[in-house]
């Protein structure tokens, strides 16, 4: 390995032992959480947080993506508060919302979950903050700061959730766990933040001039976030509450977050700094297939055993730890474990559309994968009525298009690298 492979695999190292800590404290608090909480009130708050993201990911217009990419620290801080402000205007129309109580309550054939709406604005506004925030750090390349962020997030949240869920708050104490959890990790980024930008580099002109430039953030990659969120997470959660009920809900949520909890701490690690650096090596025109290489093998070291103990002992392994009344979330895992097997290698990598400039093509491949996903899943949750067929055709689709993408991402990065 060279010198550049070494500083990037150290530059991981650094995110990854921080994500490694924020992630370990959930699966540790794990026992106490799902004993406090029902599959119902978790089916709750995975609705909720569903809806969040789904706002919260282009809440920004995804100009937070391009805060990395200028020279130029003036024109990153005018991505900047140009973020911000569009950020300002997706809250206030997602106020909006609670005018459309009975409507969503209907959607969801349920009412557990309109009471929460009024919290929406509030966890789209620190959701999409705390992602701008964070890709001014890994512009200034602190990547210590921002494994500190995330292991106060994780604390914070966490612990949040044990107490309320102690005094008895229900699905209050879940969001509230939440949105306590963001609002501390936003204040101690904006602190961070601050030392490093002058208020003197604002320029309306030049923020115009950004605007215009990086327009396919906005155009292009958050319609393919938006889209990916929305038939992956908001859709399939939707259909699961309205056709099986908030419990069945649930008990998917739980499993998605305890099964894509080591590929989130592992793919943001990588991939925050693959992004960093592929950007710096496009620019010169050094080879990039090396680095996307290292960062599926690092992947493939937390993918590999997961897959092995999901399979070998799932319903028994989420049983015992979770408690009797999960012991469903192992069979769902078992369903699921080859898609979420697969996102391990991609996610990290996942960026190098943005950085050739590839994001249209992204968006029809991700948006058409996506929705076949969603609907075999629907066929499998209405027509055949079974949650077992549902999440089986869709695993099968979601894993048909992962491998199209690895395949696709190898073959952009050998086309457009540089070999000495």
């Amino acid at each position: 390995m060279n010198v550049t492979e070494n500083s990037y695999v150290k530059r991981i190292f650094v995110l990854f032992s921080g994500n490694v800590f924020a992630q370990v404290i959930p699966f540790i608090l794990a026992p106490i959480i799902t004993r406090i909480y029902t599959p119902e009130q978790m089916g709750v708050q995975g609705n909720f947080i569903a809806l969040v993201t789904l706002l919260g990911v282009v809440a920004n217009g995804r100009y937070e993506l391009s805060v990395v990419l200028p020279k130029d620290d003036k024109k990153a801080f005018n991505l900047l508060i140009l973020s911000v402000k569009i950020t300002l205007l997706i809250v206030f129309l997602s106020a909006s919302l609670l005018f459309f109580k009975e409507d969503i309550a209907g959607y969801y054939n349920t009412t557990l979950l309109s009471p929460f709406l009024i919290y929406v604005p509030f966890g789209v506004l620190l959701f999409s903050l705390h992602n701008i925030f964070i890709q001014w750090l890994v512009r200034k390349e602190f990547y210590r700061k921002i494994s500190l962020v995330k292991i106060v997030l994780s604390v914070v949240t966490n612990l949040s959730l044990i107490y309320l869920g102690w005094l008895h708050y229900g699905v209050d104490g879940l969001i509230g766990g939440f949105l306590l959890g963001f609002l501390i990790s936003v204040l101690l980024l904006f602190f961070y933040i601050s030392k490093t930008i002058k208020t003197k580099w604002y320029n309306a002109n030049l923020e115009k001039e950004m605007m215009r430039k990086y327009k396919d953030f906005p155009l292009i990659n958050s319609l393919h976030a938006f889209s990916d969120l929305l038939f992956s997470e908001f859709i399939i959660l939707s259909i699961l509450t309205h056709q099986f009920g908030v419990v069945t809900a649930g008990i998917y949520v739980i499993m998605i977050k305890y099964l894509k909890a080591p590929s989130r701490f592992i793919s943001n690690a990588i991939g925050q700094v693959f992004y960093k650096e592929s950007s710096v090596l496009k620019a010169q025109g050094k080879a990039m297939y090396p680095i996307m290489k290292k960062s599926i093998q690092l992947s493939l070291w937390v993918a590999v055993p997961m897959l092995i103990i999901v399979l070998l002992a799932g319903e028994s392994l989420f049983a015992w730890y979770l408690g009797e009344e999960w012991r469903e979330v192992g069979v769902f895992a078992k369903i699921m474990i080859l898609p979420i097997f697969l996102n391990f290698l991609t996610s990290p990598i996942s960026s190098l559309p943005l950085v050739f400039q590839q994001q249209k093509k992204s968006l029809l491949v991700n948006l058409s994968g996506m929705t076949i996903s969603a609907g075999l899943f629907a066929i499998g949750a209405v027509y055949f009525d079974n949650i077992y067929t549902a999440l089986a055709m869709f695993a099968f689709a979601q894993s048909t298009l992962i491998l199209y993408l690895l395949y696709w991402y190898a073959t952009l990065s050998k086309n457009y690298s540089t070999y000495e």
